[in-house]
């Protein structure tokens, strides 16, 4: 499917991956594909959430509040033993690495283990193809993801929309005529 995506919708994924992993989620979600829309600069879907007022920072905020922090890696004690027998002592590279990083340096990783799309993800990037199938467009930009995400109901990614105000038809209605202008 994603031969069909433009570079910046393409950018978009990449950056939602990369909040997922940022978060500590082990999936993509609506919710981080909203994220990544909310950071685009140019483009359509950016634009169209800054007329409503919504900001990367303000979509980060309603992701925490409703799905929260995922858990931090943890190492458990016979790694920490095993470790400690060639000289390394976890408690000590934790606080090390937090002096010179910040507190949580360490938990900001994801192993890689079983990241995936959820099934509401997939849906709203199924949606966005045949948006934009339907519009007669060769290609699907983020304006379509946005279309697909506004019209793919349920989900954390549907309660992000929701705590940040937006109506999903008043959403697909604007991307809408923002593109009948562009044409």
């Amino acid at each position: 499917m994603f031969e069909h995506f433009t570079t910046p919708a393409r950018e978009a994924v990449v950056r939602a991956q990369e909040e997922a992993i940022r978060l500590r989620h082990n999936y993509l979600g609506k919710e981080h594909l909203i994220f990544a829309l909310a950071s685009e600069e140019r483009g359509i879907a950016g634009e169209i959430l800054r007329e409503f007022g919504v900001h990367s920072h303000d979509v980060e905020r309603e992701i925490v509040r409703i799905v929260g922090w995922g858990p931090p890696p943890s190492f458990g004690p016979q790694e920490a033993e095993a470790l400690e027998t060639i000289g390394i002592d976890l408690s000590q590279v934790r606080k090390r690495t937090e002096a010179a990083f910040g507190p949580g340096a360490l938990d900001m990783r994801l192993t890689g283990c079983g990241f995936r799309f959820t099934p509401k993800a997939k849906e709203a990037l199924e949606l966005a193809s045949k948006d934009a199938k339907a519009l007669g467009h060769p290609d699907i930009g983020t304006e379509h993801l946005l279309l697909g995400l506004a019209r793919s109901a349920g989900g954390a990614g549907a309660d992000v929309l929701r705590g940040l105000g937006l109506d999903p038809q008043l959403v697909r209605a604007r991307v809408l005529e923002k593109l009948a202008e562009a044409s």
